[in-house]
């Protein structure tokens, strides 16, 4: 007889190796039995949330709903609430950024300086296209963790959809030395080198990003930009017409 320690244990491994259907099994196993289990719950709505290809919207629904009840039965856990917002946050759903909004706000009205519901406000913001409010949130993130290099590429892409190119060269230039190896951050550095008109820099940037990930498309449309501004058409051409698919950076 398997004891509910042992299903949670399979279920956890099949979650793993991503297979989400057999650990949504098992965790529906506990559920019959255990109706109110907070973690099946969770694990459950986790198997939901990744097991299958979202179109719309509302395809997140049945898995955000289990995830909220479990919320409410742990009688709004601070911990449970942020794994939420986090989840909110990963839909990619603007409507969804919003209620990820309400989530660390309830979280930031128990722990005005929780890190965590902070920047994951500050994603939700970034994502929104609310500017304005990233910058701001950013700041006041920073002060508490300067080396954290994904809230200098929030602020870096905000100062820069705000019309702040050397502020947002400086919030770059910042991001990609605490993590060099992420070549979005190259990549929008170059973005905004190109702004300033510092062509030569601007392709440099676009190099470490295409040195990362030669598929690269969007670095490799900003070097053709910079290389077409230096008068360089010819080898902008030439790699133009090596660029292998359209940009799919999701900003």
């Amino acid at each position: 007889m398997e004891t509910q320690e042992d299903l949670f244990l399979k279920a956890y491994n099949l979650y793993n190796t991503g297979d989400f259907r057999g650990a949504q099994k098992l965790y529906d196993k506990i559920l019959l039995v255990d109706i109110g289990n907070i973690k099946a719950m969770i694990g459950k709505s986790l198997c939901l949330f990744y097991g299958s290809e979202k179109i719309n919207d509302s395809d997140y629904e049945p898995a955000l709903k289990i995830y909220r009840n479990a919320v409410n039965l742990s009688g709004r856990n601070i911990n449970i609430l942020l794994d939420l917002g986090e989840l909110l946050n990963k839909s990619g759903a603007n409507r969804l950024f919003k209620e990820a909004i309400t989530i660390f706000d309830e979280v930031l009205s128990k722990e005005t300086q929780n890190f965590k519901a902070l920047a994951g406000k500050c994603y939700s913001f970034y994502r929104l296209s609310r500017f304005k409010d990233c910058i701001d949130l950013s700041a006041k993130l920073l002060k508490l963790e300067p080396a954290n290099a994904d809230v200098w590429f929030y602020k870096a892409w905000s100062e820069f959809n705000t019309d702040l190119y050397r502020d947002a060269l400086e919030s770059f230039n910042n991001a990609v030395k605490l993590k060099p190896t992420e070549e979005i951050y190259w990549c929008y550095r170059a973005l905004v080198l190109n702004k300033l008109k510092r062509y030569s820099e601007a392709i440099e940037s676009a190099d470490q990003a295409i040195k990362i990930n030669p598929q690269y498309t969007t670095a490799l449309l900003y070097k053709c930009d910079s290389l077409n501004a230096l008068g360089q058409h010819k080898e902008a051409e030439k790699i133009s017409k090596q660029i292998p698919y359209e940009p799919v950076d999701n900003m």
